[in-house]
């Protein structure tokens, strides 16, 4: 069996707190901050559509494992605006980056605007 999953499940908390947040210190409740920083837990419990990534052929064949680290920001919107991989094995990047492309947030508020989030996400490659 060949299993390739994100590190957290599907259905957290909806509406996450704002002290899992880090706003610039420049940011003001009239002058809301461009982008935050969230923590994965925060990010995970916001996740509403995951896409499974593709195990890479030739890294079944070779028998390969690990775990592909990604920042990422998401939109206001929920969709993600950009990937960049921090760190994993090199030949599960394209597979993680094609998956978590997909995937869809719920819009996370911070004094009740959407606002854009920039967090880590693991994505997980293991044979069982």
């Amino acid at each position: 069996t060949v299993v390739s999953n994100p590190s957290a499940p599907v259905g957290a908390p909806s509406s996450p707190a704002v002290s899992g947040a880090t706003a610039p210190e420049t940011a003001t409740s009239s002058n809301p901050p461009q982008r935050i920083a969230i923590s994965p837990g925060v990010s995970q419990g916001m996740l509403i559509h995951r896409v499974q990534p593709i195990y890479p052929k030739a890294a079944l064949q070779n028998r390969i494992q690990g775990t592909v680290v990604l920042r990422a920001v998401i939109g206001k919107d929920g969709k993600i605006e950009s990937l960049h991989v921090v760190s994993g094995p090199p030949e599960f990047a394209d597979a993680a980056i094609g998956a978590v492309q997909q995937w869809r947030y719920k819009p996370y508020r911070l004094n009740g605007e959407p606002v854009e989030v920039q967090t880590t996400i693991n994505v997980n490659f293991r044979i069982q």
